[in-house]
């Protein structure tokens, strides 16, 4: 009487089994990865969001959704709103959360264009 061998059916699970949690140890590395500034706006422009840790004469210091740290420069030019109503750099404070337009100026720093304070209750994710 001969005697099947489950080694080919066995070889053949362990090796989809492996790849299975090969995929999903990728996947899940990806997802928690941190997260660069947000998506592109325009090719010169993009978006960022996160919360003030830092604030000097020259602008900001954003900690990202990524838990990225970004310096913000405003200048003249840079709309600052909170809400509906127009507000200076000095208004903003450490704590606030903020959505920062920036473009790279001339020197290769970052320079906001546009910041919008949030407010409001905004709940956690």
């Amino acid at each position: 009487m001969k005697t099947r061998r489950p080694f080919p059916f066995v070889a053949s699970l362990a090796f989809v089994v492996a790849a299975l949690a090969a995929s999903a140890s990728a996947t899940r590395a990806q997802t928690d990865a941190p997260r660069a500034a947000t998506p592109v706006v325009t090719s010169h422009e993009f978006l960022l969001q996160g919360e003030v840790i830092a604030r000097n004469e020259l602008g900001f210091t954003v900690l990202s959704r990524g838990s990225e740290l970004q310096m913000v420069r405003v200048s003249r030019t840079t709309s600052i709103k909170k809400g509906a109503e127009t507000i200076r750099l000095a208004d903003v404070m450490v704590g606030d959360k903020v959505s920062v337009t920036l473009k790279r100026g001339a020197d290769g720093n970052l320079l906001a264009v546009d910041v919008a304070v949030r407010t409001g209750f905004e709940p956690q994710a």
